[in-house]
């Protein structure tokens, strides 16, 4: 279940639908398998299995993990957890000894908040619940959130490829973020309305004479290519992937979804002001 054996797709980038879709497909289907197997039973591990969606262009699937992530391993503070586990007794009788799943037996989101009586849900680092605080899931939240609208790891230093909303979760619908950075140098400004990109600002920190590549949708060509401010180097112009995953990748159960049901976030994501 772990997957390690994917780190060629995400946090490598040996793999890519947009450089072989039949290799990028395989690893989609090592993932599907994985999560149908009781994978991503961990914050951390939940987080990374975003992000590997992410890096498959699956907007849909991005968005269950995401979902997943928060609802069941993160408290109500926004502090990520490390669940406790137990052995998973199909494995075990083969004679698996390092095979677990979380065992929730509390509710969630995970409560950090006083009882009445004033006794403590919670003591330090560890949860009621005996949900230990893990930062790994916090960090890998944000990957997975940057991974979904700006991907910039394809291409040498001097050779940036930029990916604009390569997998946009759907309810998504409208929103912006401010301040992304990206490889080269650059930071982003992006905002987008009914799933499609609306409005984008690129400044290159440092002079940038070299090759920016920009995949979007045909429609945008014009206002991308007038919103790329420092920038002296040769611009190209690709239309986004229209890679789909197969075999369907939500086919794994869902245990444990019983928030936040009609979830539908209008995404805000302020990284601090833009240069002027």
């Amino acid at each position: 279940r772990h997957f390690s054996g994917l780190w060629a797709l995400m946090p490598g980038r040996q793999i890519s639908p947009l450089d072989n879709e039949d290799i990028a497909s395989a690893a989609a289907t090592t993932l599907n398998i994985k999560m149908m197997n009781k994978g991503g039973h961990t914050g951390w591990s939940r987080a990374w299995a975003a992000a590997l969606a992410a890096r498959l262009h699956d907007g849909l699937q991005t968005q269950t993990h995401l979902v997943y992530l928060i609802r069941n391993f993160f408290t109500t503070n926004l502090l990520a957890t490390h669940p406790p586990l137990k052995p998973i007794d199909a494995f075990q009788r083969q004679g698996c000894t390092t095979c677990f799943e979380a065992d929730f037996q509390s509710s969630r989101p995970i409560s950090t908040a006083k009882r009445k009586s004033n006794i403590r849900l919670s003591e330090g680092m560890i949860t009621s619940s005996k949900d230990v605080f893990q930062l790994d899931a916090n960090l890998g939240l944000a990957a997975a959130v940057h991974e979904a609208l700006a991907q910039s790891h394809r291409g040498p230093v001097n050779s940036i490829e930029l990916h604009l909303l390569p997998a946009l979760p759907p309810s998504w619908t409208h929103g912006h973020i401010i301040g992304m950075r990206i490889r080269g140098g650059f930071q982003l400004d992006l905002h987008w309305a009914h799933s499609m990109l609306s409005n984008i600002s690129i400044r290159a920190l440092d002079k940038f004479s070299h090759t920016l590549t920009i995949r979007t949708s045909p429609s945008n060509t014009q206002f991308v290519s007038n919103s790329i401010e420092n920038f002296t180097g040769h611009l190209i112009l690709l239309p986004s992937s229209t890679f789909s995953s197969s075999p369907p990748m939500l086919s794994y159960p869902q245990p444990h979804l019983t928030r936040v049901e009609n979830f539908k976030p209008n995404f805000i994501l302020d990284l601090g002001p833009s240069p002027k």
